[in-house]
């Protein structure tokens, strides 16, 4: 029974570390997610907020290093060159500690600066009570002048401005936190107002586009023109970002609607503040779209910045209704005329609707004195 257990338990582990040490071809892809451009600005704002406090951090420690080992180099060479002078003095060698203090407070000495007689050949112990030491041999004689200097006391002006250093250091480095702050909240105010700038833009070309109409900007005084994206969709064509030349709008033109488009601007050079017309533009298949262009001129302070501003929509349909219903008058008025009796047909008003050349023969009427609408009491038709 052991042996059993033992051996299923082996079959369990040997199974779960086949499973971990699959290979990455048999191992589901890991989705991958895209970093979005709010994320990589906040980023780029904390690392260039760290990059600036570390280097301002990193100066003012290296200057406040430089200007502690150029106060520790001034006093080693005051003490050094103090222990000299006073070696040259043969007479402290014959002077007892009484003697030597009162001879040391002649001297103008830096504050908790110390000398003293010692015996030639005592070794100097470095920085043993955290000061600087010099020695010196007394000329022609077994003792030797020592000088000391606490680094405290030779450095008492950089530790007085220490203080001041530090707090600048960390008032610097909380104000340029605060900078990096608000640099990320208004990447985050600006991400905010262009994703609405963007959903607004998507609403209005949806609504534009489900309309079937775009949008177009004509800058007459720098020759280009804005096509909206459903400008672009109402052709079957790709938006383009780059704003066209009108060479380029002229080849979407249909070659007898050509002169429509001079004669807007001609219209609008002379003052006109408004245009409605109606071309034809080619679509990406190979056919025509009727348009309608509407707008307004737009002038700016100066007489070079004349716009023209506008929509333009697709009126295809109507085109095409109204080319079918004049097809259907042509074939009623062809059928009306091939009756071999007089005919007219009036509506619930009494007026005239339609009429053949037989029944204004008969009456006497003239084809072109009929107006539309009129009665029979207005023609005066016989009985």
């Amino acid at each position: 029974g052991g042996t059993t257990a033992g051996d299923s338990l082996w079959k369990r582990a040997r199974g779960a570390v086949s499973a971990v040490t699959a290979s990455p071809e048999r191992a589901a892809p890991l989705p991958k997610h895209k970093m979005s451009d709010e994320t990589r600005a906040r980023i780029w704002a904390l690392v260039f907020s760290g990059i600036v406090i570390i280097a301002f951090n990193g100066v003012a420690a290296w200057q406040l290093r430089t200007d502690y080992r150029a106060g520790l180099a001034q006093a080693e060479h005051h003490v050094s060159t103090l222990a000299q002078a006073l070696a040259g003095d043969a007479a402290l060698a014959g002077l007892d500690r009484q003697a030597l203090a009162q001879r040391v407070q002649q001297l103008d000495l830096r504050p908790g600066m110390s000398v003293a007689l010692e015996a030639a050949g005592t070794s100097q112990i470095a920085d043993a009570r955290g000061a600087i030491e010099s020695r010196a041999v007394i000329a022609n004689s077994t003792q030797q002048v020592a000088v000391s200097l606490p680094v405290r006391a030779a450095l008492s002006d950089w530790y007085a401005t220490l203080p001041f250093h530090l707090v600048l250091m960390a008032g610097a480095s909380f104000f340029i936190s605060v900078l990096g702050g608000g640099l990320v909240r208004q990447i985050e105010r600006k991400s905010a107002a262009d994703i609405a700038l963007k959903d607004s833009e998507q609403r209005f070309e949806l609504a534009f586009a489900g309309a079937r109409c775009g949008i177009w900007d004509w800058d007459l005084a720098a020759g280009r023109l804005y096509w909206s994206a459903p400008m672009f969709a109402l052709l079957g064509e790709k938006p383009c970002a780059a704003r066209l030349t009108p060479d380029q709008v002229m080849a979407f033109v249909h070659p007898d609607d050509r002169h429509i488009l001079q004669e807007v601007e001609d219209s609008v050079r002379r003052g006109t503040l408004g245009y409605d017309t109606t071309f034809r533009l080619r679509h990406s298949s190979g056919d025509w779209v009727w348009v309608r262009a509407k707008g307004q001129v737009w002038r700016g302070l100066t007489a070079s910045s004349e716009r023209l501003v506008g929509i333009a929509i697709d009126i295809t349909e109507q085109k095409l209704a109204e080319a079918r219903e004049r097809t259907a008058n042509t074939r009623l008025r062809d059928a009306v005329e091939s009756i071999s009796e007089a005919f007219s047909l009036w509506d619930a008003k009494g007026r005239l609707v339609l009429a053949n050349d037989k029944f204004r023969a008969f009456h006497g009427i003239k084809k072109d004195t009929v107006p539309a609408g009129v009665t029979a009491r207005d023609l005066s038709l016989r009985s």
